[in-house]
C-alpha cells in the first residue's frame, strides 16, 4: 500500500503523520523506511532514533525493525534508537513486545513485554535477554528532550518560519497576505508554543492574527 523513506540531517528533526494517523518523530541523523501493507504496518529504522505514537488497529499490527530487533505495538507510544552495538527501546505509553533474531514475526507470541516507563537495551546479534530498567520521570523527560528542540531564526522570511512551526504542531499557521511572507523574523522559540510566537509577532510588527478555529491561525497585515 506504500513505501516511503525519510531522513534528517545532523541537528535536524522531522515530524511525520503517517497514512493511518500514526505519528513518527525523527531525531537528528536518522533514516527510516515505511512499508505499509493491508495486513500490517512496518517501519525499518536504518539509522538514528525515532519516536512513534501508534494509531490503534489490532487487526493491522505496527512493527519497528532495527537490525535483528523488532518492536511490536498495537496502540501505544515508544522510541527506538539504533547504535553500533545495541537497540534501545523506551516506552512512553502502553506496552510493546520485543523480538530478536531472523524470524521476528513468528517469535512475537512469546516475546517479552515492555511497559510504560521502562527502557530495554538489546545487544545486536546476541542471544542475551534485553536489559530492562524503569526510568524515573526526570530521566524519561531528558531522554525525550530531543522532541522539542528550539526553533532558531536569523532574518528568516516569515513564510519559512511558518513552515517550521507547522511541521511540529497540530495548530497550523497561515499567511493571509502574500507580501507578509517576506517579513524577516529572528529569535529562538519553543517549537510547541505557537501562540507565544504569534503574540510576539503581533506585538512587534504590523500584523494581526485571526484565530479562525481551534487548529488554524491566519496572519495578516494591519490595514490602514
Amino acid at each position: 500500500m506504500g513505501n516511503q523513506s525519510y531522513a534528517t540531517t545532523a541537528g535536524g528533526y522531522q515530524r511525520v503523520v503517517l497514512s493511518d494517523g500514526s505519528v513518527m518523530e525523527l531525531n537528528a541523523a536518522t533514516i527510516v523506511r515505511v512499508l505499509y501493507r493491508a495486513e500490517e504496518r512496518r517501519v525499518h529504522l536504518e539509522q538514528g532514533e525515532a519516536h512513534f505514537t501508534v494509531a490503534k488497529n489490532a487487526a493491522r499490527p505496527f512493527w519497528v525493525e532495527a537490525k535483528d530487533v523488532a518492536v511490536r505495538a498495537v496502540g501505544t507510544a515508544f522510541s527506538v534508537r539504533l547504535d553500533l552495538r545495541a537497540v534501545e527501546v523506551l516506552v512512553t505509553e502502553g506496552r510493546v513486545r520485543i523480538s530478536q533474531g531472523t524470524e521476528l514475526a513468528k517469535q512475537d507470541a512469546t516475546a517479552p513485554e515492555l511497559w510504560q516507563g521502562q527502557k530495554a537495551v538489546v545487544a545486536l546479534h546476541s542471544p542475551a535477554s534485553p536489559q530492562v530498567v524503569v526510568l524515573p520521570a526526570s530521566e524519561l523527560r531528558d531522554a525525550l528532550a530531543w522532541q522539542n528542540p528550539p526553533l532558531i531564526f536569523a532574518d528568516t522570511p516569515l513564510r519559512d518560519v511558518v513552515q517550521q512551526f507547522n511541521r511540529r504542531n497540530r495548530v497550523q499557521l497561515e499567511i493571509g497576505d502574500a507580501e507578509l511572507g517576506a517579513l524577516l523574523v529572528g529569535g529562538s522559540f519553543r517549537a510547541e508554543n505557537v501562540t507565544a510566537f504569534v503574540r510576539l509577532l503581533v506585538s512587534e510588527n504590523d500584523v494581526v492574527a485571526d484565530y479562525a478555529d481551534a487548529e488554524r491561525i491566519v496572519l495578516r497585515k494591519v490595514r490602514p
